[in-house]
């Protein structure tokens, strides 16, 4: 797991909760770590470390412009030995996965705000990118050359979805539909006067959450490929998260596992401290939650009773044990 402030990444043993090891992060930790090629990849706002997993030990770092100032956002994307990330010069990096050597950096757009903020995704050859100049940008994964460029519409920081119809992609007001070979737009729904917040897809379900533009309250709305099937106003819900189980609502109080058909909470589990910090993490029979106040909680999971249809829970999911990793910070974690 990642700490933001201290910067930091945990081993955690899961059995007992014991930290197994620590590594510092100067100064900030950022998104989620990623373990691919017998490697822990994790990141700082200007640098991606390849870590070994048993110890935390650097195996390389990629730092492209130094450590002032906050330069990378993307989180890495891990395929066939390489490594791709993006940066908010606007390149999209492909790397050596075992020395961190560049192979290619791509120039995705020259316009004034052109950062790769969101994750690449790997489409077969292709590696692509939504940007922040609107573009979803598909270039060849082995030499950087673009096969195509197209419009969105919009900024975009999120991930790229696999869905039934090629790809989904969300920019601050809208959802694009695109064919994953030839990048022609399908479909494009838009919510008027309200922002993107987040999303997940799920099969051909997609969730999304809105805000309006000037005010708090946010609503969550349920897609069944284009058309919506349902709409939730929920006050609290800060983030969705996809697990093997189904979806899961991360609020500042807790979380939810979520109906598939109405979005309705089918189970909801209260901590007593902000839940927004990081997306869970499900192994086995688990499901770990990190805490804004750097606890993570182990609980098992999924909760037993839940039907085929995902309409019914019989108990809520269980405090198996609680971690504090981080006593001394209110940190953001992944």
């Amino acid at each position: 797991m990642s700490v933001f402030s201290p910067g930091a990444v945990l081993a955690i043993n899961r059995s007992s909760g014991a930290i197994d090891w620590r590594r510092r992060l100067v100064p900030f930790g950022g998104s989620e770590v990623l373990f691919a090629n017998s490697t822990l990849f994790a990141k700082s706002d200007h640098t991606l470390y390849a870590l070994d997993p048993e110890t935390g030990k650097e195996i390389w770092k990629f730092c492209p412009y130094g450590t002032g100032r906050e330069t990378i956002y993307s989180a890495p994307t891990v395929s066939r030995g390489r490594v791709f990330i993006g940066d908010r010069a606007g390149y999209l990096h492909a790397l050596d996965a075992r020395t961190g050597r560049r192979l290619w950096s791509l120039m995705t757009s020259r316009a004034a705000n052109n950062d790769v903020n969101g994750p690449p995704l790997i489409v077969g050859n292709l590696v692509l990118v939504a940007t922040n100049a609107g573009r979803l940008v598909a270039a060849d994964a082995k030499t950087g050359d673009v096969v195509w460029n197209r419009q969105t519409g919009g900024p975009s920081i999120n991930e790229i979805a696999r869905v039934p119809s090629g790809l989904l992609v969300a920019t601050h007001s809208s959802l694009c539909w695109f064919d994953a070979e030839s990048g022609d737009m399908l479909a494009r729904r838009s919510f008027p006067c309200r922002q993107v917040m987040t999303y997940v897809a799920k099969g051909d379900r997609t969730y999304v959450v809105t805000a309006p533009k000037n005010g708090s309250w946010r609503e969550l709305v349920g897609l069944s490929g284009q058309e919506i099937v349902f709409r939730r106003r929920i006050p609290f819900l800060w983030t969705l998260a996809r697990v093997r189980s189904g979806i899961v609502e991360i609020s500042f109080g807790g979380f939810a596992f979520l109906s598939p058909f109405s979005g309705e909470r089918i189970n909801h589990v209260q901590i007593d401290e902000e839940c927004v910090a990081a997306h869970p993490a499900e192994y086995g029979k688990h499901l770990y939650i990190m805490t804004s106040k750097g606890v993570l909680w182990a609980l098992r999971w999924p909760p037993s009773g839940l039907s085929a249809r995902g309409s019914t829970m019989a108990c809520s999911g269980a405090r198996e044990s609680i971690v504090r990793n981080d006593s001394s910070t209110t940190s953001r974690a992944s």
